[in-house]
């Protein structure tokens, strides 16, 4: 699993605890962020998600989140090409995005 933009990895520990993954990756700008999420057990990297690669490689992983974090992106179609890039095929991208109508 690869949560992309995992902040702390609190979020990113309660979708594990439901889908069992072996391995739980998670991409973020903040340093202070990934050091928590590190001591979360989480492998993580650090990554600007508009123009960086992700650092894994290609088909790698069964499920992509991107919680919250899309709508902060000034290029989110590069994520979502790196999203595709690292998925396995038939695995499955969980996007969030808040709804500015509500």
């Amino acid at each position: 699993m690869l949560d992309l933009g995992c902040g702390d990895g609190s979020i990113t520990i309660l979708v594990d605890e439901r889908v069992g993954a072996r391995r739980v990756y998670g991409v973020d700008l903040d340093d202070k962020a990934l050091a928590r999420a590190s001591e979360r057990g989480l492998s993580v990297f650090k990554a600007d998600l508009s123009r960086d690669p992700i650092p894994l490689p290609d088909e790698s992983v069964d499920l992509v989140l991107a919680l919250e974090v899309i709508e902060h992106l000034v290029n989110p179609d590069h994520m979502l090409r790196e999203a595709r890039r690292v998925l396995r095929s038939g695995g499955s991208l969980v996007i969030s995005t808040p709804n500015l109508a509500s």
